[in-house]
């Protein structure tokens, strides 16, 4: 099986925002595993392919994690 990496960003319901790198094969399994792997539970969450969102980097459209 082959894993890709995401770039997960979420924020719980006291207003702390995560972001970090999750292997998974869909972005939504990579957001539940990385919740899971903080203890953390998201209000609101998104994941992003972590080659886009180099891309998106090197352009300066994104932060850097």
């Amino acid at each position: 099986m082959n894993n890709i990496e995401w770039v997960v960003s979420g924020t719980t319901a006291e207003g702390v925002t995560y972001r970090g790198i999750q292997k998974a094969m869909y972005g939504h399994p990579a957001i539940a595993f990385f919740a899971k792997a903080n203890g953390v539970s998201f209000v609101s969450a998104s994941a992003e392919k972590k080659i886009n969102f180099d891309n998106f980097l090197a352009e300066g459209k994104r932060k850097p994690l």
